[in-house]
């Protein structure tokens, strides 16, 4: 979804500029390959609940690790690397370093 959303973002921010032909490919190609792949996973509704409560509170450290375990069973590994970063940008030492502690199982 993360990825998702970036891609929607950077296309409506640059849909006034002019590609050439060979970025207009690749941009094509990289569309059809998120769509892709988010047909073939499916709606994940656990994370997709998670992901309105963060809305609802965006420095929920809880919310975040929720969502990066997620991430992480579904091996969308820098999806969850980027949640543990949030949580330790605010507060190093959530419970009991736990971020620090996903980050070395995505790595393992």
């Amino acid at each position: 979804i993360a990825a998702k959303e970036y891609h929607i973002k950077w296309h409506n921010k640059h849909k006034n500029d002019k590609l050439d032909q060979d970025q207009q490919n690749i941009l094509d190609e990289y569309t059809k390959a998120i769509e892709e792949i988010r047909a073939k996973e499916g709606v994940d509704e656990v994370l997709q609940a998670l992901e309105e409560k963060l809305k609802a509170a965006p420095e929920d450290c809880q919310v975040m690790f929720d969502i990066a375990n997620r991430l992480l069973e579904k091996e969308r590994y820098e999806d969850a690397i980027e949640y543990c970063i949030d949580i330790l940008a605010i507060d190093r030492n959530w419970n009991n370093s736990a971020p620090h502690k996903l980050l070395l199982e995505v790595f393992n």
